[in-house]
């Protein structure tokens, strides 16, 4: 990866900066948060972004429709770095999360789920990459998963491939969104999330796939992040969602030039997925 031995000097450095709590206040990062009927999951969410040892953020709540008890719990705060806006109820989130790109003041934009947690330094860590490596369109983390009621249940569950690349993403979608902090220029040149129901539960995937198209991506190698797990049918989420990953591997193959032996690879891994969860869980293959 370009760039990679600067990474890993900055890095080293990281630790030295975050013990003498020395940053660079005038990066801004925006962190969009879209919420949808979970306010008792939102309100741990804003704490912990607004515990952030980095305080230079200004954090943008949108909701898939209006909800009272969410605007009255933002202004209860009294605290001028968070804001609440909504949009009309769609049922999926990339609308909202395009709704709050556009709002956006910082340098650099962050995303949360509304039920997701982030460790106090994650941003501090994060925008110090981003700084000393200029080149760098996204930086993301590993993660932890949480149950429910916040009990971990899984440390450090991501697939990390040796070199990250499009290559590798295309076999697996392995950024979790909430860890994810972008330039925000770099969605001048390679769009929003895909405003359609269609891709629903893998818009962030499409979008990752088009960053990483562009340039250079950076994974911190810890967990930033708790990503929160609600359903317990979660065999039939994997299976589903190699439905979706199929119409964002077709839709982004239509729109990019990308080798036949490249497109063959990502193809063939998906169907064997597919085959994997038809033998092990008994879904149909249609």
């Amino acid at each position: 990866m370009r760039g990679g031995i600067q990474i890993v000097i900055y890095y080293l450095m990281l630790g030295l900066r975050l013990k003498g709590n020395c940053f660079n206040m005038s990066d801004l990062v925006s962190v969009v948060v879209v919420t949808y009927k979970r306010l008792e999951y939102l309100r741990q969410t804003v704490e912990s972004i607004l515990r952030q040892s980095y305080y230079n953020l200004e954090v943008i709540v949108v909701g898939d429709g209006m909800e009272e008890d969410v605007a009255e719990y933002i202004t209860s705060l009294n605290n001028r770095r968070i804001n609440y806006y909504w949009v009309e109820h769609c049922g999926y989130p990339a609308k909202a999360r395009n709704f709050g790109i556009q709002k956006a003041l910082g340098q650099y934009i962050a995303f949360c789920d509304d039920d997701d947690l982030w460790y106090p330094d994650k941003i501090a860590k994060q925008v110090a990459i981003l700084d000393g490596c200029p080149g760098l369109l996204l930086c993301c983390s590993l993660r932890n998963t949480i149950d429910g009621k916040g009990n971990r249940i899984a440390n450090n569950v991501n697939w990390i491939p040796k070199k990250l690349s499009l290559r590798s993403l295309l076999l697996t979608n392995y950024i979790t969104y909430s860890s994810v902090v972008i330039r925000g220029g770099i969605l001048n040149k390679v769009g929003f999330f895909p405003d359609t129901v269609t891709f629903k539960a893998v818009e962030d995937y499409h979008l990752w796939l088009r960053i990483v198209n562009k340039g250079d991506v950076f994974m911190i190698k810890e967990a930033l992040v708790e990503y929160r797990i609600h359903n317990s049918n979660i065999t039939a989420n994997l299976f589903w969602g190699t439905k979706l990953t199929l119409l964002v591997l077709n839709d982004f193959f239509k729109n990019h030039s990308v080798s036949y032996s490249t497109k063959m690879v990502a193809l063939m891994v998906i169907y064997l997925k597919r085959i994997y969860y038809k033998i092990k869980y008994s879904y149909p293959l249609g």
